[in-house]
């Protein structure tokens, strides 16, 4: 009788410590290595996803949209970008769904001179512009002007892919947008320039989520995704509680962040990931939809498609439209 308990102690503990098989799946940041990827670097660093089932290689890209095209070409397997941009790539018909948020709040803004006390005084000055989804930039500027009886050809729009800050900081532009919090506003700080920074929500823009995660359509309910959320929220939980030594891991694991600029981004972040990455907010996703549904640019709608709803853009949630 003994000699069956022990054996069956046995393995028991064999069984505990077996190691679950990992599932592969590759990650496109969107953009390259920066801090707002760090619950993402963390949750490798620290073996999260390895707990939760998963060998997770990550990738940078050189924005959201070629983030959106490797998952579409099922290259990759999650994505990230912010939501507005989400629900027109899936417009045009790429075949993608929300699965979870990283940080739910817009960052960008437009950041003037401290001496532009009045955005009136637009007129006759010089914008630098950079985005990785025009129309929806655009879409926000024109709103923005129209409030100050602007239009676009009354200031001069002048685009950037990379310098865009340091055009501002040396005086090659008196404006620019979009520009983001707390990136280029820690680089204000940073170089002692004052500003004033405008957000899209006091220009009656609807909030959008700055960071979500995306998957292709195709996998909706398979089981990687819930494995990744619950590795993510703990490596968020894990920031929250202790933001000074995560970032010191971070910088161990990726040097090329250990700068002191992204260290005050990083410190301004951490408060933005979102404790529950998993939540959808299906209700603020329908009422950037609306908005995108009812506006135009240039006379043409921002949407080819005015069919697209709720469902085709976010996995299923209770919370869902059926």
């Amino acid at each position: 009788m003994f000699l069956k308990i022990a054996l069956l102690f046995m393995m028991l503990t064999q069984l505990a410590h077996t190691e679950m098989p990992s599932q592969k799946i590759a990650v496109s940041l969107g953009y390259h290595i920066d801090p707002c990827q760090g619950p993402i670097l963390l949750a490798n660093l620290l073996g999260l996803f390895h707990k939760y089932g998963l060998e997770v290689s990550i990738s940078p890209a050189s924005g959201g949209e070629e983030s959106s095209r490797q998952v579409a070409m099922k290259h990759a397997q999650i994505g990230i970008t912010k939501s507005a941009n989400h629900i027109v790539r899936v417009n045009t018909g790429l075949p993608l769904k929300k699965m979870g948020t990283l940080v739910g709040r817009p960052l960008e803004v437009l950041i003037t001179r401290d001496t532009l006390t009045d955005l009136k005084d637009l007129r006759g000055k010089t914008l630098g512009f950079s985005t990785s989804n025009a129309t929806f930039s655009i879409l926000v500027l024109d709103k923005i002007l129209a409030m100050q009886g602007l239009t676009r050809d009354d200031i001069t729009l002048v685009a950037f892919q990379h310098g865009l800050m340091q055009a501002f900081l040396s005086g090659q532009v008196d404006a620019i947008f979009t520009a983001t919090d707390p990136y280029e506003t820690k680089m204000a700080e940073q170089f002692q320039m004052p500003i004033r920074v405008h957000t899209y929500e006091s220009f009656g823009i609807p909030p959008y989520e700055q960071f979500i995660f995306f998957i292709h359509k195709d996998d909706e309910g398979k089981p990687y995704i819930e494995a990744f959320l619950r590795a993510v929220k703990e490596a968020i939980q894990t920031i929250k509680r202790d933001p000074m030594a995560t970032w010191q891991q971070l910088c161990a694991g990726y040097p090329e962040m250990d700068t002191t600029l992204n260290h005050k981004i990083w410190l301004r972040l951490v408060e933005m990931f979102e404790a529950n990455p998993e939540e959808l907010n299906v209700e603020g996703l329908a009422k950037i939809l609306e908005f995108l549904q009812h506006n135009k640019v240039d006379g043409k709608p921002v949407l080819d498609h005015q069919n697209t709803v709720i469902t085709d853009i976010v996995i299923k949630t209770k919370n869902a439209p059926t």
